[in-house]
C-alpha cells in the first residue's frame, strides 16, 4: 500500500524540480527535509524553499476503514538579496501560480495559489506564494 502524504510530497517535489531544470536550471531549490547549502551564500543571488503545510484532517467515509482527507498548503519562498528589486522573483511567483493553479497533483487537487506578504530578514527579500490542497487518503 502506497502512503498518500508521501506519495503527495513526492509529486509535488518532482513538479517542481521539473519547472525548475525547464525555466530557472540555475537556481538553488531547497525541499524540505532535503540537502541544505550549508550556508546563505552558496545558495546564489536567489532561492526557492519549498514545503508542505498540514492544516487538518478529517473522515471522508465510514466503515472498517475510513478514508480520510487531508487539508493544507504547498508554501513556496523566493529569497532574493536584498536591493535587487522584485522583478525577477516576481517572474518566479508568477510562473509558479502558473504551474500550480486549479489541477490535480497526485491524489491531491490544488486550489488558486494566494500570495503571502512580502518581507525581508537577513539581507534577503522574500515573496511567498501558498497553494491550498484537498488530499483523499485511502
Amino acid at each position: 500500500m502506497s502512503n498518500d502524504t508521501s506519495d503527495f510530497r513526492g509529486a509535488f517535489n518532482s513538479a517542481i524540480e521539473a519547472w525548475r531544470l525547464a525555466n530557472y536550471p540555475d537556481m538553488v531549490v531547497v525541499y524540505e527535509n532535503g540537502p541544505q547549502p550549508a550556508n546563505e551564500g552558496e545558495a546564489g543571488p536567489m532561492f526557492l524553499d519549498t514545503s508542505v503545510r498540514w492544516y487538518g484532517a478529517s473522515p471522508s467515509t465510514v466503515g472498517t476503514r475510513p478514508r480520510g482527507r487531508h487539508t493544507g498548503a504547498l508554501a513556496l519562498h523566493v529569497f532574493s538579496k536584498q536591493g535587487q528589486g522584485v522583478g525577477q522573483p516576481g517572474e518566479v511567483i508568477d510562473s509558479l501560480v502558473e504551474l500550480l493553479r486549479n489541477r490535480r497533483l497526485g491524489s491531491a487537487v490544488l486550489s488558486m495559489p494566494q500570495l503571502g506578504v512580502p518581507g525581508t530578514a537577513n539581507g534577503w527579500s522574500k515573496l511567498s506564494l501558498f497553494v491550498p490542497f484537498r488530499l483523499d487518503s485511502a
